[in-house]
C-alpha cells in the first residue's frame, strides 16, 4: 500500500484506551489507529508534521500484529519508536512480517487536536540497524601456583593441607594435596605476591612449586623462607620457555 501524504490528512483524538504494551511511547493518551493492508514482509509508515504538513510534535509510531489464543484476541508489539522533533519526516520500518496477519500501527500525540499527515510504501530498502557500542570486554589476567608436596625419598604425600598466603601472611585460601602430593590454587589476580603454608607436623617435607600465567607457562620457582613456607623467586632460570603440563598428565616435577 502506497499512500501520498495530504496535508492535515489527521488530527490526534482521544484514545479509547491506554493498556497497550509497548517498549517506547510517551504517555498514551492522544492518537490514531491505523488498520495496515499488508502486501509485502516489509513495511514503512510516515509521519508528515510541520509547516503545511501540519503542527504535531514528537509523534510516536508502534505497530502490533493481533495473536489469538484460546479464543482471546491481542496485539503483540513489533516495531516502536518516540521521535523528537515539530517539523520533518518520522519514519516506523518493520521488516520479516507476515502479509497473512492483521496489523495495527498507533500514531501517539503530545495533544489532542495535533494535525499531521501521513505515507507508507513497501517499496523501500530497510535502514541498516546500528548497532550499539559496547565497552571493551576486559580479559582478567590470571595466574596459578601448581605443585608438589614431597617427603624425603621424594615421593609425593597425599591429604597434606596447604594454605595460601599474601605478603602480610594472611590467609587466603586453602586445599588439600591429592594421592600424588599435587595441589592447586587457580584464577589469582595478577602482580600480587603469595606465600604457602605446609599445614603439617612433619617439618622434613618440602615442596616443588611453579608459578605459572595464564598459557600455562612457568614464571616462577619457589624457595623455602622457613620451616613450613614457600616463597616465590624473581623469574629466573629460563622459566618462561617451559610449558606446564596439566594435573591429569603423568610429570615429575625436577626437585
Amino acid at each position: 500500500m502506497n499512500y501520498k501524504a495530504f496535508p492535515r490528512d489527521f488530527a490526534t483524538a482521544s484514545l479509547s484506551w491506554d493498556g497497550l504494551d509497548h517498549s517506547c511511547l510517551q504517555l498514551l493518551r492522544y492518537g490514531n489507529w491505523f488498520d495496515v493492508q499488508l502486501k509485502s514482509d516489509q513495511y514503512r509508515f510516515s509521519v508528515h508534521t510541520g509547516g503545511r504538513n501540519g503542527d504535531l510534535t514528537d509523534p510516536g509510531i508502534y505497530m502490533g500484529v493481533v495473536e489469538e489464543k484460546s479464543g482471546r484476541r491481542s496485539i503483540k508489539e513489533v516495531a516502536c519508536v518516540q521521535h523528537s522533533g515539530e517539523e520533518g519526516v518520522f519514519h516506523l520500518e518493520a521488516t520479516s512480517l507476515d502479509p497473512t496477519k492483521q496489523y495495527f500501527v498507533l500514531v501517539s500525540g503530545e495533544a489532542e487536536g495535533k494535525f499531521y499527515a501521513i505515507s507508507t510504501t513497501d517499496d523501500f530498502n530497510p535502514t541498516p540497524k546500528q548497532e550499539e557500542e559496547k565497552p571493551p570486554k576486559l580479559t582478567a589476567v590470571f595466574q596459578t601456583i601448581f605443585g608438589r608436596v614431597l617427603n624425603r625419598q621424594s615421593k609425593g604425600v597425599g591429604n597434606v593441607k596447604v594454605s595460601l598466603l599474601n605478603a602480610s601472611n594472611e590467609p587466603l585460601s586453602t586445599t588439600i594435596t591429592d594421592e600424588k602430593g599435587v595441589f592447586e590454587f587457580s584464577e589469582l589476580p595478577k602482580d600480587e605476591t603469595y606465600i604457602t603454608r605446609i599445614e603439617a607436623e612433619d617439618t622434613e617435607l618440602k615442596v616443588d612449586m611453579f608459578l605459572v600465567d595464564q598459557d600455562g607457562n612457568i614464571k616462577a620457582r619457589s624457595t623455602k623462607i622457613d620451616d613450613q613456607l614457600y616463597a616465590f623467586q624473581a623469574e629466573n632460570d629460563g622459566f618462561p620457555q617451559l610449558h606446564l603440563l596439566s594435573r591429569v598428565d603423568e610429570f615429575t616435577i625436577i626437585s
